[in-house]
């Protein structure tokens, strides 16, 4: 009966170990990767300013923003990816604000599979007044969100019109009508005048009066 060493059947035990490991590894290598490319709903939505590299590990920016693209990262190959803002807490929350739009996963758009992003969206192109909202990207198998803040210099409303000045009213102060009243014809008297004229015209009819009555008298003597 052969004598085997200890060393000579762990050297078989070692053998048949890596020969197992052989068969599997093709079997288990396929099966990894179907699962990381199986459609649904996949990827990672960034909101990035204008300098941020389209990097999968880039940070985004914790502070307000202006302008900015947005970022999807290992969404499935060609995927169209739809966006859209709402208002994101006060009174108005979940209200749609802004303008929506859409990108294009890669490879097709010349990115790396999964990869896509928007151009730059100036205040002009995304719309939004400053305030906070929430970004929702969606695909055929669902959808993913993102919140973050506007703050434009100057603002995004409309500035408010001007004041237009109302029609200017007489001072406290000023004095009676002057000559010249609008309906007087050429020149006629108005206000205070009046008040003057029908006195005088009223003193000289009395005047009259008193002189043609003394004559009467005279010649009756």
């Amino acid at each position: 009966m052969p004598n085997h060493s200890p060393t000579l059947r762990s050297a078989r035990l070692a053998g048949l170990a890596s020969v197992a490991a052989l068969l599997v590894l093709p079997i288990a290598l396929p099966g990894t990767a179907a699962a990381a490319d199986a459609p649904g709903n996949n990827g990672t939505l960034k909101v990035h300013e204008p300098g941020t590299p389209f990097e999968r590990n880039a940070s985004e920016s914790q502070q307000p923003i202006c302008a900015f693209y947005l970022a999807g990262f290992n969404f499935d190959s060609n995927q169209v990816i739809s966006y859209s803002f709402t208002v994101q807490g006060g009174a108005n929350s979940g209200d749609p604000e802004g303008t929506p739009g859409s990108f294009t996963a890669g490879p097709d758009n010349g990115r790396p599979r999964g990869d896509g992003r928007t151009p730059v969206l100036e205040k002009t192109d995304h719309t939004l007044p400053d305030g906070r909202y929430k970004v929702t990207v969606t695909t055929t198998d669902g959808s993913k969100s993102k919140v973050f803040e506007i703050n434009c210099p100057g603002g995004n409303n409309p500035e408010p019109p001007g004041t237009v000045g109302g029609v200017g009213q007489p001072d406290e102060d000023d004095g009676p009508g002057g000559v010249g009243g609008v309906d007087t014809g050429g020149g006629g008297l108005s206000g205070g005048a009046t008040d003057v004229a029908f006195p005088l015209t009223a003193m000289a009819l009395a005047g009259a009066i008193v002189g043609a009555q003394t004559l009467r008298r005279r010649r009756s003597n």
